[in-house]
């Protein structure tokens, strides 16, 4: 199945980032809708993979 979106992974650590309030309670509620919708993915790249 293809996600609707992909979530960089800079969301999930804002969401837990308690240095910057601003970012992770937009984060939080960001995570938060695409969970209630069921919607998005997280890309996560091996390693050893590059972009090229």
């Amino acid at each position: 199945m293809k996600p609707d979106c992909f979530l960089d992974t800079n969301a999930l650590v804002y969401a837990h980032d308690r240095s910057e309030p601003d970012k992770q309670a937009k984060a939080q509620a960001l995570l938060g809708e695409l969970a209630g919708l069921g919607l998005g993915a997280v890309h996560l790249r091996h390693p050893d993979t590059r972009s090229r």
